[in-house]
């Protein structure tokens, strides 16, 4: 049992967090691959368009090659369809998700990033820090060669102990409308318990979506 009485909003959500990445990278993505035949799946932070118009051109430009960006900087080069796939979600989303889940095939085709760069016209220098300061999503250096790839992605988010927001219904349901679709997870941090479930149908997407869910099991890492 967790003793999680003491802990704020705050800390709780981030706990729940932590143990979806967990069950996703240990569990979920090996499962995926195994019976949905992806070569490689990452899951990772997300985003959505939100640049402020009196934001420098600079950082403007940036939020246009962040996608590509990410990809390649998991080492990986997108085709051009899924590329836009991926611009796509971001830019039906209103809010900003847990993360998104990203399945990936290999063409068995290769690509050098100074290509990447002129066919996703990457040229922003501004720099993204982490919460140490560190850079991310940096533009590639040198000239890498990297394994061509095509997928599809999911966007992931995680309650502990609470419902769907209002606002969060609205962003989810247009991105599940568009062909995102979206994998939910509800934790129990009194007893690690991890509930999932996947939507792929807009009118699913309510604030009622937690009330038939999987359970996925404990997670040992917390108990």
């Amino acid at each position: 049992m967790m003793q999680t009485d003491k802990m704020t909003n705050p800390q709780r959500g981030r706990m729940g967090e932590r143990m979806v990445e967990l069950y996703i990278n240990d569990e979920l993505i090996p499962y995926l691959k195994k019976n949905e035949g992806w070569t490689d799946i990452i899951y990772t932070k997300a985003w959505f368009k939100n640049c402020p118009q009196d934001f420098p051109e600079s950082f403007k430009k940036l939020e246009e090659e962040m996608e590509a960006r990410l990809l390649l900087s998991n080492g990986y080069y997108p085709t051009k369809d899924f590329w836009e796939h991926f611009k796509r979600l971001t830019s039906s989303l209103s809010n900003i998700p847990d993360g998104f889940l990203i399945k990936m095939k290999r063409t068995g085709k290769y690509g050098k990033t100074t290509e990447a760069l002129r066919e996703f016209d990457i040229t922003s220098n501004a720099n993204l820090m982490d919460i140490n300061g560190n850079p991310v999503l940096e533009k590639p250096k040198g000239n890498e060669t990297l394994p061509i790839v095509y997928g599809r992605i999911e966007v992931v988010e995680v309650k502990s102990g609470k419902s769907v927001h209002t606002l969060q219904i609205l962003s989810y349901r247009n991105a599940v409308a568009n062909g995102y679709p979206l994998r939910l997870f509800k934790v129990d941090l009194e007893t690690s318990e991890i509930k999932e479930k996947l939507i792929v149908n807009p009118d699913e997407v309510a604030s009622t979506s937690f009330k038939q869910m999987t359970s996925v099991g404990t997670s040992a890492h917390f108990v």
